[in-house]
């Protein structure tokens, strides 16, 4: 897991810019068509182990068309979408801003557009429960079958 050691900005830190950010949800990371928590979890079981999480910009202008285009993204990747997954969707400058209050929790780096990774800066559980928890409100999710063109 990744520990910022600096509130130092680098040039690779989205610290100003908005970005709308996409991630796919798998099946079993939906509950009720929700999102659990499990859906922000590192994968530590890889080698090496994940060190972020992964989402990818949409510079689109509306929310319906941030969707396509993530959709666009993953078969271009040859990355099969289940029916029943979905898609979370996040603003950047919003979830910096609210879930690194009063401490940084997170930090959102560019891990080569359009691939960016979000960083948990502890490895206390506590915090890391606590920026999911955040970030799991702030974002917006659908499901894959009603987004028409999946």
């Amino acid at each position: 897991m990744n520990i910022c050691l600096s509130k130092k900005i680098t040039p690779n830190v989205c610290s100003s810019t908005q970005l709308y950010l996409l991630r796919y949800v798998k099946p079993s990371y939906i509950v009720d068509n929700e999102p659990t928590d499990e859906s922000l979890q590192l994968r530590e079981d890889r080698l090496p182990p994940e060190e972020y999480l992964s989402f990818f910009q949409s510079t689109s202008s509306v929310l319906p068309e941030r969707y396509q285009d993530f959709i666009k993204l993953m078969k271009q990747k040859e990355f099969t979408m289940a029916k029943t997954s979905g898609i979370m969707h996040i603003n950047s400058e919003d979830v910096e801003s609210q879930v690194n209050v009063p401490r940084r929790l997170i930090e959102i780096k560019d891990c080569n557009r359009p691939h960016y990774g979000l960083y948990f800066c502890s490895e206390k559980e506590e915090d890391v429960i606590e920026a999911k928890t955040m970030l799991l409100f702030l974002a917006e999710f659908e499901l894959t079958r009603s987004i028409t063109s999946c």
